[in-house]
């Protein structure tokens, strides 16, 4: 009987390890996943604000683009 329980509790034990080590493995890599996850996510935001910079500077000179062409049309047509 001392046996069957010895062998029952050094296998809980063993198994205890393994389910641990499986664990902090899994864990070691999340963490890198997330790090790596957390690097590519400031990348997409550093080009969002580049990207919305670009946008406003286009808009920008679109709004200037047709402000110029409509004096330019007013100038050319003949007073009413």
């Amino acid at each position: 009987m001392e046996v069957v329980l010895w062998a029952f509790l050094t296998g809980g034990i063993t198994g205890g390890v393994f389910v641990a080590i499986v664990l902090k493995a899994r864990h070691r890599r999340a963490a890198d996943d997330y790090e790596a996850l957390l690097q590519d996510n400031a990348q997409h935001q550093d080009e969002l604000e580049r990207v919305t910079r670009k946008m406003q500077e286009l808009e920008e000179r679109v709004d200037s683009t047709e402000h110029h062409f409509l004096e330019q049309q007013r100038k050319e047509l003949p007073p009413p």
